[in-house]
């Protein structure tokens, strides 16, 4: 199954246009997971409450 990842922020949309390919729901989850815990010290330094 083809899982895509769009990101929201402050009424800005990034639409993920290509998706990936996964054989169960626990590994886009993980994906899913890992990518946050990669953009959050981006988030908590840009200040804004919106995100």
């Amino acid at each position: 199954m083809r899982y895509f990842s769009d990101f929201h922020n402050n009424g800005h949309v990034s639409i993920d246009g290509y998706g990936s390919e996964h054989f169960d729901i626990e590994d886009p989850k993980d994906k899913a997971i890992n990518t946050l815990v990669e953009i959050m010290p981006f988030v908590l330094r840009s200040g804004n409450k919106e995100t």
